[in-house]
């Protein structure tokens, strides 16, 4: 398995925003470590499908020898089940949360680019789990029967706060809900509950370590923000599109492919036109092939990512330059570009002073964000992980996801 990092939304949102958790933090005992011993695994709401594939898993990983590291992707058997320290992690614990987005994803993105997209997201996701299942399993070793029973009051507050606020306070919308995505309100339940033990559990363990900055980290830290957010200053673009292949730029095949050596003999000649002082928008009425050629190139503001792959270098390239900044010839695939940087967007950025309170907090939030990452290595270096090579699950859990469909965008 890969060395183990946070979970980036939900493990920072759930720490920012539960309500009782420093309360929960500061009630634990001394009590048996759960998800070590066989015989102390935690319950679960499996179907009795589900429970027998574990079994049947347990006792194949038990018995497993460890594969060749080097063992091609091809050679592996998919492993439906991933074995954190003895507790079980099914196909569909990973793809019940996921399955809406992934679905939108499989029908809205051409194959090829779904199936990238897809292993990205599945990886991040069984990462995310496996994390989740480390935390919780050290914040169930300490608690007594006074503590889990504080958690399920603050499960039902939880909940009951889910219900006001997200639907109208009707219990039947939010059963509704869940049963539209497929999910019961006990998995809910247990869901909630893992993410408030978790955060308690963060609070208690990681938050007591987090120091107060000095005078000149905080100012380093502002001077690091002020460079971010000038380097994330939305930029409006005029953009020459040069076409070349068998498609246009908006994808349809043409009657005539253009050769690359002719794209690129016209980019030069629009750049020493440039030189010569000409005005952009001008040249790009005249030579771009681009949507936007009517209207001098200019593409409006534009953020870092949002468009098609066709024009993410002309992107890239825009958020090199400073405003009446001129980029040479960008050569794609299917296109050359040339970009100009028309103007940044005006951005306020309050001074020091002002900002001290905001990058205390947040540079104490960086300081947790790290001491978390530390805390999920060491544990992962101690966790029995099975099966021995976890890319076999993710091959289970690939199979079982939403498949591509042919028309895609």
């Amino acid at each position: 398995m890969r060395r183990v990092r946070p979970t980036d939304r939900r493990l920072r949102s759930m720490l920012l925003t539960l309500a009782g958790v420093l309360a929960l933090a500061g009630c634990y005992s001394h009590e048996e470590r759960w998800g070590r011993d066989p015989e102390k695994l935690k319950t679960t709401d499996n179907t009795p499908q589900e429970r027998r594939r574990i079994e049947i898993a347990r006792t194949q990983a038990i018995e497993e020898e460890t594969l060749p590291a080097d063992a091609e992707a091809g050679e592996l058997d998919p492993a439906p089940v991933l074995f954190i320290n003895g507790d079980p992690v099914t196909v569909e614990d990973v793809l019940k949360w996921i399955r809406p987005e992934l679905r939108e994803m499989a029908a809205s993105l051409p194959p090829a680019e779904y199936r990238n997209r897809l292993m990205e997201r599945l990886r991040d996701e069984i990462r995310s789990r496996a994390e989740a299942e480390l935390l919780a399993q050290e914040a169930r070793r300490d608690m007594g029967e006074q503590e889990r029973t504080r958690l399920e009051q603050f499960v039902d507050s939880r909940i009951r706060e889910l219900i006001n606020t997200d639907h109208g306070g009707r219990e039947s919308r939010y059963h509704d809900s869940l049963r539209q995505r497929g999910i019961t309100p006990a998995e809910d339940r247990a869901r909630i509950t893992r993410e408030i033990l978790i955060a308690a559990y963060l609070q208690r363990v990681v938050g007591q370590k987090v120091a107060e900055p000095t005078r000149r980290e905080i100012e380093q830290f502002h001077h690091d923000y002020v460079a971010n957010q000038r380097a994330q200053q939305k930029r409006r673009m005029l953009l020459i599109d040069l076409p070349y292949g068998a498609r246009d730029a908006t994808g349809r095949e043409v009657s005539a492919p253009v050769p690359r050596e002719d794209a690129v003999r016209r980019g030069q000649r629009v750049l020493d036109k440039l030189s010569a002082g000409e005005d952009f928008q001008d040249l790009a009425r005249e030579y771009s092939e681009g949507i936007n050629n009517y209207n001098g190139g200019d593409w409006g503001w534009m953020a870092r990512d949002g468009v098609k792959p066709r024009w993410q270098p002309a992107v890239d390239a825009l958020y090199e330059l400073e405003a009446g900044e001129t980029s040479g010839l960008i050569e794609t695939p299917q296109a050359i570009f040339i970009v100009r940087c028309a103007e940044l967007e005006p951005v306020e950025i309050p001074g020091f002073t002002e900002m001290q309170p905001q990058l205390i907090q947040a540079y104490k939030a960086r300081q947790f964000d790290v001491l978390t990452r530390e805390l999920l290595a060491e544990l992962h270096a101690e966790a029995d992980i099975r099966p021995a090579n976890p890319g076999r699950f993710l091959l289970a859990v690939i199979d079982a996801a939403p498949q591509p469909q042919q028309g895609g965008r």
